[in-house]
């Protein structure tokens, strides 16, 4: 945050992550931590202009997974359906949980042609 984004921000640079605090929020939750206590600590995080949320089933993650071969390290989250699906779970309740926030819930289920286009008309509207 200090040495990455936080700079690139004040230069007026395009920032794009795909991994933040709301990772660590959703992840901490699953594993038991107080979502609000952990969104607490990230109070002081630079809020994004628009965060999306590529939304499938637990099933259909871990099929593209194998068939695109990207389980080649197991992680130990991606281990369980169970703790995969309190993940999913707390990523959809973000919007509600930081409704100042404009967190975008986009349909995992589409191309990544469709999910391209409407992301791109996302930023247009920004």
């Amino acid at each position: 945050m200090e040495e990455l984004i936080k700079p690139a921000l004040e230069k007026k640079i395009i920032v794009i992550s795909d991994r933040y605090k709301y990772s660590t929020i959703c992840y901490q939750a699953a594993q038991g931590q107080d979502i609000l206590e952990i969104m607490h600590l990230h109070n002081d995080f630079p809020v994004p202009d628009i965060v999306f949320v590529v939304d499938t089933s637990v099933e259909n993650t871990f099929e593209r997974m194998k068939k695109d071969n990207l389980r080649t390290r197991e992680h130990k989250f991606e281990k369980s359906r169970e703790f995969q699906e309190k993940v999913r779970k707390n990523y959809l309740a973000l919007p509600a949980l930081l409704p100042e926030e404009k967190i975008v819930i986009l349909d995992g289920n589409k191309t990544i042609e469709e999910i391209f286009e409407e992301i791109k008309k996302h930023f247009q509207n920004l």
